[in-house]
């Protein structure tokens, strides 16, 4: 799915090792944005079978739970067990993570993931905020991509990134969210709106008609995986119980909250948007909020390893 592609690819380049594919969309569009990691194409027809002959471990994004077939092809075929390494696309408030405990070893970003999915200290290994070591790391690459909005930024007083999640079986988002938002959003600003792959592909008409109707001071970033070069040209954030809430943890910038409540962890680091809030309001909490939440740091220390040898890595995997 295009949603693991900027987790499980700057995962593969720290690692040294190839990023396999059964999709030509996936496989064309990780060969334009992480041109430093080997990318192999296989059919779908193919892929497992090449995998259980070829590896000897595999990391993914995809739970264990859900390769009982590729595992059973390993053992019946080819005589081996596969060692499985589950590398997570993000870290949310989102109730997910006890899924963890089952798996055989785990890529935990720090010590929030590890209590949270109950792991061992058999279980894992943390890599911090490696995809913000990546992007550090590809900068200069990857301004390229945002020639335009950077630019665009220069029409506006201030820029805001918003990435919302999806509405998924706990029902985090509804594209009205958005929709409301974008009425209220102030003409003076620039809003860059990052849907999640799963809400286009499930609301494919309803999106269409967002971006259609969306004023200028608003454009919908749809063909780009990355979040990084957009969350360092911003200068604040909106986001909610997803992933890139937590992304934005590394930047010292304000980062506003929908549809989280104080009970959600990200609560800590960021300032509540009420759900009923209105343009004046909103207006008025993006101007006078310039400084990042005094929670912030408290939680990316904790959510975030920050004494990760990166380049160690190969090796621990190795000794799980």
């Amino acid at each position: 799915c295009l949603q693991y592609l900027d987790h499980i690819a700057p995962m593969a380049h720290f690692l040294k090792v190839p990023l396999v594919v059964d999709d030509l969309n996936i496989f064309e569009t990780a060969k334009s944005f992480y041109p430093d990691v080997e990318i192999i194409y296989i059919d779908k027809n193919s892929v497992m079978k090449e995998l259980a002959q070829q590896a000897d471990m595999l990391i993914t994004p995809i739970p264990t739970q859900l390769l009982d077939t590729f595992r059973k092809i390993c053992h019946d075929f080819f005589g081996k067990k596969m060692k499985v390494v589950f590398c997570p696309h993000g870290n949310s408030d989102k109730d997910n993570l006890s899924v963890l405990a089952g798996e055989d070893q785990v890529l935990a970003y720090g010590k929030q993931m590890v209590d949270r999915g109950g792991l061992n200290e058999n279980q894992y290994c943390l890599v911090g905020g490696y995809r913000y070591q990546y992007f550090k790391k590809n900068q200069a690459f990857y301004d390229q991509f945002i020639v335009e909005e950077k630019a665009l930024t220069k029409e506006f007083e201030k820029t805001f990134f918003y990435a919302p999640t999806w509405c998924d079986f706990e029902d985090n988002f509804q594209l009205g969210w958005a929709e409301n938002l974008c009425e209220i959003f102030p003409k003076n600003y620039l809003l860059l709106m990052k849907l999640h792959p799963n809400t286009q592909r499930d609301s494919p008409a309803k999106v269409h008609y967002l971006q259609q109707t969306l004023p200028k001071n608003i454009r919908l970033i749809d063909d780009i995986p990355l979040i990084y070069p957009f969350l360092d040209l911003a200068d604040g954030y909106i986001s909610g119980v997803s992933s890139v809430a937590y992304s934005c943890l590394f930047l010292p910038k304000p980062l506003f909250l929908q549809g989280v409540t104080e009970n959600h962890a990200i609560a800590k680091s960021g300032y509540l948007l009420p759900e009923d809030i209105t343009a004046a309001e909103l207006r008025s909490m993006l101007e006078t909020t310039t400084q990042p939440h005094p929670g912030r740091e408290q939680l990316q220390q904790y959510a975030f390893a920050t004494d990760v040898a990166l380049e160690k890595l190969p090796q621990k995997l190795q000794q799980l």
